[in-house]
């Protein structure tokens, strides 16, 4: 079974590159998305997207407009800065 993978992008994207870098010599299939929103969207209405999708928040910035940011570790691989409103616990 094809692994899919929700991005935020289209094929030939950034996104799309480091997609399918990261699952190389796998057989995958990219669910393009316009937005981050769209992204958190198709995750959650696809089971197959839903599993095994940890996102692990390992602090809480604030910043100078007073808007909460968290440094975020996926897979225990990347890690980065994500929006708040866009993170829900689970």
């Amino acid at each position: 079974m094809k692994k899919k993978v929700a991005i935020q992008g289209i094929a030939g994207s950034y996104h799309d590159i480091a997609a399918r870098s990261f699952y190389e010599g796998e057989d995958i299939e990219i669910v393009g998305c316009n937005t981050f929103r769209d992204v958190i969207s198709a995750i959650k209405k696809d089971p197959y997207l839903a599993q095994n999708n940890l996102i692990d928040v390992c602090d809480t910035i604030k910043a100078a407009d007073g808007s909460t940011w968290y440094y975020v570790r996926i897979v225990n691989k990347y890690y980065g800065f994500v929006a708040a409103r866009y993170i829900t616990r689970v």
